[in-house]
């Protein structure tokens, strides 16, 4: 029978960990049990917080008595408020990024809609912030934060440092496809990977080739980078968000990769048609797009996307995989560039959450990224999502002492 309460193998591991907190009377952080409880089911969503009042009564973490009148809306802010008095942070705003929160238009974008499971729930995920972790975007600055009488506003300290000008196609790929070219894997062996054919994994693997190979074209836009040192070495790091390296092979498959994503549409039909012909096939008389298209129908796994993967150009294509899915490359005004996360539909598909005009804030007491915010002028703002942007995650942007009070007004962020 299925388990009509949520993902089971989830559940139980969150029951036990809010069991373990009952039982050594741990004091854990309410942002941890709200994350943890968001991928539970319940016929009405105020449950989603109502239901843990007496468990945190229990850890003794005070959240307004269950009303069944208040609004959604204000039942979410309320455990947020909730949340930022007991926990003395402000790391709940990673959490309120996810896939369907637009269905609730009214609440506030600095609320988590805690219906949605969100991203951490569905875990792994790249587009999850790693928070108290490497980065310190706004330095050793302290956390700042009050709330309007009404407590409608949240008032946070942090810098508008930069402006969105292009943001490319995001990359989505299921992580079933990219297993999929392990010859150890069951893709191999039978031709499909879960509900997808071979051809079906190839051209998922050549469009998010053609996806990254348009990202290496909008990083060639820049002679040098913003913060110095070659562009190649600011990509390098951007798409796998800085992650320390492991070995330095992987600097040779980056140099592998690059090289693969700078060739030319023929250079990549000849290697197709290499393919081609070691398949015992016919290839086109002459290089084309349209012939290589034919190309990549006949044979799925001689398309570009699926070659690369059979190279040491695999060993850095893996690792974007694993920190770019799900993510769109920006860049702005002030010649950064950066990923950001893109928002997943019902039907699997993916769309960018910022866009163009765009600000970016570093905000006091969020030692992760900087967030995404949009909103006409320079008076109102909404909270948008976290990003990462090479140049700044490491306080390089943040003056100790010379930052602005910033307003998040009903989900917006007005200057004070």
């Amino acid at each position: 029978m299925k388990y009509p309460f949520g993902h089971i193998e989830k559940s139980v591991k969150s029951q036990r960990a809010l069991f373990q907190f009952l039982v050594t009377e741990h004091l854990p952080e309410l942002r941890a049990i709200l994350e943890k409880k968001r991928g539970k089911k319940s016929s009405d969503p105020k449950d989603k917080i109502f239901a843990l009042f007496s468990v945190l009564k229990k850890l003794r973490i005070e959240i307004p008595q269950p009303d069944y009148e208040k609004s959604v809306e204000d039942v979410y802010r309320d455990a947020v408020v909730a949340c930022i008095n007991h926990d003395k942070n402000l790391y709940f705003l990673f959490d309120a990024p996810s896939d369907h929160r637009h269905a609730r238009p009214s609440l506030s974008s600095w609320v988590p809609d805690w219906s949605d499971e969100g991203w951490r729930y569905n875990s792994p995920d790249a587009r999850i912030a790693v928070t108290r972790d490497r980065f310190c975007a706004a330095g050793p600055a302290d956390p700042k934060w009050s709330f309007s009488h009404d407590q409608r506003r949240l008032v946070v300290s942090g810098k508008i440092i930069d402006l969105v000008v292009y943001c490319a196609e995001s990359l989505h790929i299921y992580m079933q496809v990219i297993a999929s070219i392990n010859p150890t894997s069951e893709f191999c062996r039978t031709g499909s990977v879960g509900v997808h054919t071979m051809q079906d994994a190839c051209r998922m693997l050549d469009t998010a080739f053609q996806t990254l190979k348009s990202w290496v074209d909008v990083a060639s836009w820049y002679a040098e980078y913003q913060m110095g040192g070659t562009v190649q070495e600011a990509l390098f790091r951007t798409l796998i968000s800085d992650t320390p390296r492991r070995n330095p092979n992987e600097n040779l498959s980056f140099d592998a990769w690059y090289k693969t994503m700078t060739l030319s549409d023929a250079d990549l039909l000849m290697r197709s048609y290499n393919r081609l012909q070691q398949a015992g096939l016919d290839g086109p008389s002459t290089p084309s797009q349209a012939a290589l298209e034919s190309i990549t129908q006949q044979v799925p796994e001689a398309s570009p996307g699926v070659l690369l993967m059979t190279t040491e150009a695999s060993k850095y294509h893996f690792l974007v995989f694993g920190f770019a899915n799900r993510r769109a490359l920006f860049t702005t005004e002030e010649g950064y560039m950066g990923t950001a996360p893109a928002v997943v539909s019902k039907n699997n598909q993916a769309a960018n959450m910022i866009k163009a005009g765009d600000k970016i804030a570093v905000v006091a007491g969020l030692a992760l990224r900087p967030v995404e915010i949009d909103g006409p002028g320079e008076v109102v703002y909404r909270l948008v999502t976290h990003v990462y942007m090479h140049g700044i995650m490491y306080g390089e942007a943040w003056e100790d002492g010379k930052y602005l009070v910033q307003e998040i007004v009903n989900g917006v962020q007005k200057f004070g």
